[in-house]
């Protein structure tokens, strides 16, 4: 078994190749796959995308999927996938399960839990490749070959693509990036006790996240009123409001 989906379930029609360029892939194109979110209990859809791609009989994949609690690696970053026309043979290609219209309609926590998985992922694959973690926008030097860093995959093919849609939160996404970069291991906030389980937005600014053993952090200008990192609990942390 391999660590990555489509290569243990090959796909019905064929979804990724050879990589045709020498050298790394330079570009990391964010999509939304257009499925509805699943956001009721487990939170599936990362999986629900593999498995569809896996069986479609048309042309569309992925590097990785992600969803509000888990990350799909559906094939390796040293091969293109199908996923968007003009840059393949040089893209990393990173889709979110939800539609490119729901980011203002999903649940705080649940939003911000898919954007660290994907974030996460951008990270690692600006390490690996020494991709800049900064937005690039021009089409024509997307497609030239010329811009190097991450897109959209409207910006790659504006006239057919939406995703992932005009209120991603890219400033705050790419920030997360960048602190992902900085703090591969540790994470923004040095040796954590316990690992973070939920995050809510601030009414007022900035956001809040949850360790599972009580500790909170204050993020991007969010006010710190205190935790219960230093209280015993009876059972451990899941969900904050």
């Amino acid at each position: 078994m391999s660590d990555y989906y489509l290569i243990d379930n090959p796909p019905v029609r064929r979804q990724f190749k050879a990589r045709v360029q020498t050298g790394n892939p330079n570009l990391i194109v964010v999509h939304t796959s257009e499925q509805p979110p699943d956001i009721v209990g487990d939170d599936h859809g990362a999986e629900k995308l593999a498995a569809y791609i896996q069986r479609r009989t048309s042309a569309g994949c992925y590097h990785t999927a992600v969803d509000a609690d888990s990350t799909v690696a559906m094939v390796p970053p040293g091969l293109q996938c199908f996923g968007a026309r003009y840059v393949n043979d040089r893209a990393l290609h990173v889709s979110h399960a939800t539609k490119a219209a729901a980011w203002g309609d999903l649940p705080t926590d649940y939003r911000s839990r898919m954007l660290a998985f994907s974030a996460g992922v951008a990270a690692q694959w600006c390490q690996e490749f020494d991709i800049p973690p900064v937005q690039v926008t021009d089409t024509a030097s997307i497609i030239a070959g010329t811009a190097v860093g991450i897109c959209s995959h409207a910006d790659v093919d504006p006239m057919r693509r939406t995703d992932p849609g005009v209120t991603f939160p890219w400033s705050t996404w790419l920030h997360e990036v960048q602190l992902a970069i900085q703090n591969p291991e540790e994470g923004p906030y040095g040796p954590l006790n316990a690992p973070v389980v939920a995050a809510e937005a601030s009414p007022l600014r900035g956001n809040y996240l949850l360790a599972s053993d009580g500790g909170v952090f204050a993020e991007n200008g969010a006010t710190f009123y205190g935790g219960a990192g230093h209280i015993d609990l009876a059972q451990p942390m899941t969900a904050m409001a």
